[in-house]
């Protein structure tokens, strides 16, 4: 079994669990609306079947739909031995890796959140908002007075930048140059890329095929990053992500 299939595979649900009401249609029928028409059919479940529903989603099976926020805060407030966000993630199995601290439960989520929490406390996160101010104000005035900006678009661009310089700590042009185009390709999943995480076999082909070798090449990038701030000396001064979490990669 590949790690793709390994993380999607459907739970067997207790047999006495009672799920909220949802639609009957067929679970091929609903995986296609949810994918392809969610903005369209997601209201329209929510007026029929309420503030939470049920659905089921090839090839994962049951899952429950929240619309209230006081529902989702309770859920992210709950036991977690209860509430799973890791086995609630297992979709991203396929492109976050096993290890990722979205795709762990109980204690071993709270090892890896433990492993990363240097780089998100209050002193790291105020040196973050400058760069992310200076990121945006750079981005902004290049946008044409009196024009119309496609503001998703300027967004995407933004936190891609951020992602590079203050995630990554990035600051070799040359790199960078490297990593936009990856990265933009990376994040633009659809339905079509979807199904390669879903069915792992049509990874040899096509679209899926072109997804993966663009994962392997963003990942040379990554780790040729990562052996070369071994090298260097100037890493006591660096506040990125990447040097804040460096136990997870660092040599033992």
């Amino acid at each position: 079994m590949t790690l793709a299939e390994d993380f999607i595979k459907p739970r067997e649900l207790p047999a006495d669990l009672h799920l909220p009401p949802g639609p009957k249609s067929p679970a091929a029928v609903q995986t296609l609306l949810f994918m392809m028409q969610r903005t369209w059919i997601g209201p329209r479940w929510h007026r029929k079947y309420g503030d939470v529903f049920s659905v089921n989603l090839a090839p994962a099976g049951q899952a429950v739909i929240l619309a209230k926020p006081e529902h989702i805060r309770e859920v992210f407030a709950g036991p977690p031995h209860i509430f799973h966000a890791g086995e609630g993630n297992a979709i991203l199995g396929p492109v976050m890796g096993e290890h990722s601290v979205l795709l762990l439960d109980e204690e071993e989520h709270l090892a890896a959140r433990k492993r990363v929490m240097a780089a998100f406390h209050g002193e790291s996160m105020r040196s973050y908002g400058t760069v992310i101010e200076d990121l945006t104000a750079r981005r902004v005035a290049t946008w044409p007075d009196g024009g119309v900006v496609a503001l998703h678009n300027e967004m995407n661009e933004i936190s891609l930048e951020v992602i590079m310089r203050i995630v990554f700590g990035v600051t070799d042009e040359q790199r960078l140059e490297q990593m936009r185009p990856l990265l933009r390709k990376l994040v633009q999943i659809g339905p079509t890329v979807f199904l390669g995480w879903l069915y792992p076999r049509l990874e040899s082909v096509g679209p899926w095929r072109r997804y993966k070798l663009l994962k392997e090449r963003t990942d040379q990038i990554m780790y040729a990053e990562i052996a070369h701030r071994r090298t260097v000396a100037d890493l006591d001064g660096r506040t990125d992500v990447l040097w804040k979490t460096r136990p997870l990669w660092s040599p033992q």
